[in-house]
């Protein structure tokens, strides 16, 4: 999907905020058939945003009421499917109306295919009310989808009071006055992202926490920071999708720059950084419907944050022993659930190029930084061969020859993170057989390229 970022008037990016905040009921609904469940088709990792206290976004809350219209990609073939709202952080019920699902039209943009409307109830209702804290999640829809196709979910809020729960990543969001939720093409329809006071975009999905079908499929999670929170999920699960398997899910829960053991209220810092790992593993990963496998990239920033010249003496210092004693309680959780982890070992930052406000290295790479990414490497081998993993570490082949902890200029952003070619790379090396899928031949994936937002985002969000 291509991403088109628009200038809006100050109230309505302030509505495109205001949006993140519904929650989430369980639904019940299909009778179950031999060997079908429900299962994560889309999902997004949910994280706290207080307006009041951050002066990283530059937004309006207006009280407007407004159409939300999330365009996604959905991950798995199917007739019945059912939707999951969340209001996780938020301190007041919010009202939901006018729910619809539809299959999205062109490229990108809100418009959908006219006549692919379908009504999404609540307990037989049209409306319904995600309380504080809670979830809230839709009866059973009767609408068949496809593997790879993109669909639009449509709501209206009449009013709302509090805003902060949303998903960063994952979504196209678009927003309109009043209520369009049935409109085939609406009207003064603006893309929602948050502003930064450094005027870069985050694209957001607001409310919207997951999507589900039911069917006799599995679904991957990706649980980790901004080395996959990206395009680097779609490309994986277009890959298995040309193999094949149009019952595999790939779910991104991933945050930009989450961290392992520190707490957002020690990072005060320069964005959303979410709840630690460890602390939202029961929604991120646990709560994601049919999970059998997660990919986990983490530990990064417990090293970098506390080491950066922008957050020293703000981000807390952990040692890598510490952080290997987290990945330790990852592995546990996940195996204990009956979801098989895979370790994903890093890069390194040697080359990291980011500046500070004085144009200065943000992070010097030194002995001690190397040593603490030599240890919570070594210990994501010792995890994975634990688990039955073996092989050798694949993230190499995106490294310099002569120094493993650079990577090669074509494959990264800024020295840390992939581009667009580093993530087509990362998808064709993935040990695709630690997910329990046979594919002989990996296919380039067919994802649309497009990262004008993604470019600007990974430069502040490490």
């Amino acid at each position: 999907m291509r991403k088109t970022v628009v200038s809006v008037c100050k109230h309505i990016l302030a509505l495109c905020l205001a949006a993140a905040l519904l929650p989430v009921l369980h639904l019940g609904g299909a009778a179950k058939a031999a060997g079908k469940q429900w299962v994560a088709s889309w999902g997004t990792g949910l994280q706290k945003i207080d307006l009041a206290l951050s002066e990283d976004f530059d937004i309006a809350v207006s009280g407007l009421a407004t159409t939300v219209r999330v365009r996604f990609e959905n991950g798995l073939t199917g007739d019945t499917v059912r939707l999951r709202f969340s209001n996780q952080f938020g301190s007041a019920a919010i009202p939901i109306e006018s729910v619809t699902l539809a299959r999205a039209a062109g490229e990108s943009g809100s418009s959908i295919v006219e006549g692919s409307a379908v009504a999404v109830t609540f307990g037989g209702k049209k409306e319904g009310s995600i309380p504080a804290g809670k979830t809230l999640t839709s009866d059973a829809v009767s609408m068949s989808v496809k593997a790879g196709e993109e669909l639009c979910v449509s709501y209206y809020l009449p009013y709302y009071t509090d805003l902060n729960t949303m998903g960063l990543i994952g979504a196209e969001s678009y927003l309109s006055l009043g209520n369009q939720t049935w409109w085939t093409n609406q009207i003064a329809s603006a893309p929602l992202y948050v502003m930064q006071i450094s005027k870069t975009g985050l694209e957001v999905t607001p409310l919207l926490w997951g999507v589900d079908v039911y069917c006799a499929g599995r679904a991957i999670v990706v649980l980790g920071d901004s080395t996959t929170a990206n395009y680097l999920p779609r490309m994986m699960a277009d890959v298995i999708r040309q193999a094949g398997y149009t019952n595999v899910s790939v779910i991104n829960t991933s945050i930009t720059g989450n961290r392992m053991l520190s707490y957002e209220e020690e990072i005060m810092l320069r964005g959303p950084f979410g709840e630690r790992l460890l602390d939202r593993l029961d929604r991120d990963l646990l709560s994601v419907p049919g999970a059998t496998h997660v990919i986990v990239r983490a530990g990064g920033n417990d090293i970098n944050h506390p080491r950066l010249l922008t957050h020293r003496g703000i981000a807390p210092m952990y040692t890598a022993k510490e952080i290997n004693a987290g990945l330790k309680k990852v592995n546990d959780t996940a195996l204990k659930n009956s979801i098989t982890p895979i370790f994903v070992p890093y890069n390194g930052m040697k080359s990291f190029e980011r500046t500070n406000a004085n144009g200065e290295r943000d992070l010097i790479w030194d002995a001690e930084i190397q040593e603490c990414y030599s240890q919570l490497n070594a210990y994501i081998y010792k995890l994975n061969k634990q688990n039955g993993f073996t092989g050798k570490n694949f993230v190499s082949a995106l490294n310099k020859l002569n120094d493993p902890w650079c990577m090669q200029p074509e494959y990264t952003i800024d020295g840390g993170h992939y581009n667009w070619d580093g993530m087509v790379k990362f998808s064709q090396i993935f040990p695709y057989s630690t997910l329990g899928l046979n594919i002989k031949t990996v296919k380039a994936p067919r994802t649309v390229k497009d990262i004008s937002l993604w470019d600007e985002i990974i430069g502040w969000f490490g």
